[in-house]
């Protein structure tokens, strides 16, 4: 599965959201599969987090809730395309959750 690589809101930042890259995972490969794949572009981590984190930027017109669905979607399908076997669906149902209840 995923996580979140901030380890509490003190350091999470507001336009970039870093999940970690799993165990096996080559996490450029994951970022290339997701471009190729879905059209969703996600950046590296920089310096000592470089191939250990996938960031997820939401600025400007990617700020908009339905963009997180998109790159949750971008990031599960590109992870099962390199061998991971996620239930990418829960994670969409869960964000589409999040996304109801504000409304």
């Amino acid at each position: 599965g995923l996580s979140i690589w901030a380890a509490s809101d003190i350091i999470a930042s507001p336009t970039t959201t870093a999940v970690r890259t799993p165990e096996g995972i080559d996490e450029e490969a994951l970022r290339q599969a997701a471009r190729a794949r879905y059209g969703v572009v996600f950046s590296s981590g920089r310096g000592e987090t470089l191939g250990k984190l996938t960031r997820i930027g939401h600025m400007g017109p990617t700020a908009q809730p339905i963009y997180a669905v998109a790159a949750l979607t971008a990031l599960g399908g590109a992870m099962n395309s390199l061998g991971e076997k996620l239930a990418v669906g829960k994670g969409i149902d869960a964000a589409l959750a999040v996304i109801d209840a504000d409304v």
